[in-house]
């Protein structure tokens, strides 16, 4: 079965690609430790103001700068003298790249205005920001309009991340992995210049400022940056304010760091402090549920839920309309909030059968992060896994049947089910097997076998270090034939490292490997790759306990001599050859002598990649 699997493709790797894209990062992009270095340079720029003046012709110029009458009559305008035409036209700049703010469509994918339009606007705008900072001109609104537009770069970068086939290499060169780190940066940017005064956000943007910080992952920085800005007498009104809170609420629930009667205090103090008319903020409310269902208080989350309901629905329904969609959403996500975060598992089942069945008055789509957390707590709670299966293929049916899965999801929410069944199940019996089985039938009832599931059961079986497994799971691979990346072929090598099989058959695949990516366009050795060769040979941790580990010795040494000149980087190279040699201390006496080495094995692949100029140079084409 391991020839069957491999015996396929090892010719199309022959045909060579153009080269893969290269992107330089834009040079104004500074690391996190210089974000405020222009804050010690001097006194922050000043704008000085003018009187205005009656503008007789169609245009004039001040500077060097023509001025249109349009952008005289826009709100932002103002006199000013020819110092300030540099400021003006980074204003003017700035402000048409915030017209480029785009949104998306879940459903279908398509961004409004394009993507590349979008993605040069961000480009262009952080630098901007930078040269705009301390003037003063960046008020309030352009700053929010500037953080939504952040944001949304977040949100469509993930989407875009969404379409590919695999995760991007930790050194691949896509110009889409730069965009996140420029993204990063600036987000961070904003936060430390306004915690240091530099610029000022109301309440709306600080909280897409912290929901950015969501998408990012960034928890406890998050939570350090409230921390901070509250401790703040002159952001302590704006860190504490309703829709500020109610964004803060679930970074404290991640951390799990925070005094429930302290946050339940300062939400009855915001609600005490309401006139007879007024409501509190549905953000506040949403946040207190999450906090509410964290700390086991579930009665509470349901009367906030109440309050809410009644806040959303009473406002409209007295004017005889239905409640606008952004206003529906935090009902969603309130009830979504008791899918994921109930440790009340019977209030939890209610909720999800609401959501499935579609019967509420507002849209209850299956979140995969809500019904990943409701998978956790359900096997935590109970221990019933057939309870968990059943989740499982309930929301398998409800994303095909609406057609939102794709591979990001695939791999996502099948890997949070299978940690869970081998997680009860760390050994290999015959009963268990035909456990592993039944399941896989189960879901194939349901939708088509696809490569990420084939790489999450792959990677999580490695625990019962059995050959018979990973047959099957070969054999599953061949029989679906579905389009195959590297990222399969690396979950293959590491999969081989827990097997006692044929060093023979660690080479077909590593051959594999390189024919996918030469054909793919790669044109050097990715370290994602090398790992993977590691893994299957000397970094196997079951190597001593095979039937043949010498040959598995051999076959990796060989390989480096072939395959060394043609690794990504010199500092791989180096990398390489130290970890090694910690492995065991002997291997360093195969590499003194490694221009001796016998390579009786062909790899005719590796004539698809380029050599490494640095690498050739360091050791002076000895191989």
């Amino acid at each position: 079965m391991f020839r069957s699997l491999t015996s396929n493709s090892l010719k199309q790797g022959q045909r060579v690609s153009t080269k893969a894209l290269q992107h330089q990062p834009s040079p104004q992009t500074r690391l996190l430790n210089s974000l405020v270095e222009q804050q010690g340079s001097g006194q922050s720029f000043s704008s000085k103001k003018y009187n205005s003046t009656v503008i007789p012709h169609q245009q004039r110029n001040v500077g060097n700068y023509t001025v249109a009458p349009h952008e005289l009559s826009n709100n932002n305008w103002r006199s000013y003298t020819p110092e300030d035409s540099s400021t003006h036209r980074d204003l003017l700049a700035f402000d048409q790249c915030l017209l480029q703010n785009s949104t998306y469509d879940l459903a279908t994918g398509r961004i409004s205005g394009g993507v590349d339009n979008f993605w040069a606007a961000v480009k262009k705008i952080i630098p901007l920001y930078r040269s705009l900072v301390h003037t003063g001109e960046l008020d309030e609104k352009r700053m929010g309009e500037f953080v939504s537009l952040l944001r949304n770069g977040l949100r469509i970068h993930r989407l875009e991340l969404s379409k590919l086939k695999k995760n991007l290499d930790k050194d691949s060169t896509n110009p889409i992995k730069n965009i996140h780190y420029l993204l990063t940066c600036a987000i961070r940017e904003v936060s430390y210049n306004l915690l240091d005064g530099s610029i000022t956000l109301n309440a709306h943007g600080l909280t897409h400022l912290f929901k950015a910080y969501k998408d990012l992952g960034f928890t406890f920085e998050a939570v350090h940056i409230w921390e901070t800005g509250k401790s703040n007498p002159k952001l302590y009104h704006l860190f504490t304010s309703e829709p500020v809170l109610g964004s803060i609420f679930p970074f404290l629930v991640e951390s799990g760091d925070f005094n429930f009667e302290e946050v339940w205090s300062m939400y009855e103090k915001i609600k005490a402090g309401k006139g007879r008319n007024e409501k509190l903020h549905n953000e506040l409310q949403v946040g207190m549920i999450r906090v509410c269902l964290f700390k086991g208080r579930t009665q509470d989350a349901l009367n906030v839920f109440q309050q809410l309901s009644s806040d959303v629905y009473s406002r409209f329904i007295s004017k005889g309309i239905d409640p606008p969609i952004n206003v529906k959403s935090y009902m969603t996500m309130a009830h979504l909030s008791f899918i994921g975060f109930s440790k009340d598992i019977d209030t939890a089942d209610v909720f999800f059968k609401d959501a499935v069945n579609e019967s509420m008055p507002y849209l209850t789509p299956l979140q995969l992060n809500f019904v990943k957390k409701y998978l956790a707590n359900t096997w935590e709670v109970t221990q019933d896994f057939e309870k968990v299966k059943s989740i499982w293929l309930t929301t398998w049916k409800d994303y095909e049947t609406k057609k939102t899965s794709n591979s990001s999801v695939s791999s996502s929410l099948n890997d949070s089910f299978l940690s869970i069944f081998f997680a009860k199940n760390p050994e290999f019996s015959e009963p268990v097997f035909l456990e592993l089985q039944q399941l896989i039938a189960d879901y194939t009832s349901i939708r088509q076998i696809d490569e990420p599931f084939v790489n999450v059961l792959l990677s999580k079986s490695t625990i019962w270090r059995n050959a018979r497994t990973l047959e099957y799971i070969f054999k599953i691979a061949q029989d679906n034939d579905f389009s195959k990346t590297n990222v399969f072929y690396r979950c293959c090598l590491k999969a081989c490292g827990t097997v006692d099989i044929g060093a023979e058959q660690i080479l077909i695949l590593f051959r594999q490997l390189l024919s996918l990516n030469a054909s793919t366009g790669m044109k050097y050795i990715a370290h994602a790759d090398w790992i993977a060769l590691r893994d299957a040979t000397i970094n196997s941790q079951q190597l001593y306990t095979f039937s043949d580990p010498n040959s598995r010795i051999d076959i990796y040494f060989k390989l480096w001599k072939l395959c060394a000149p043609y690794f990504i980087s010199l500092a791989n190279f180096k990398n390489y050859i130290y970890k090694d040699i910690r492995l065991n201390y002997n291997y360093s006496q195969i590499f003194q002598q490694m221009p001796n080495i016998k390579t009786d094995i062909e790899v005719p692949e590796i004539t698809l990649f380029n050599r490494n100029v640095a690498i050739d140079s360091y050791i002076g084409y000895a191989y």
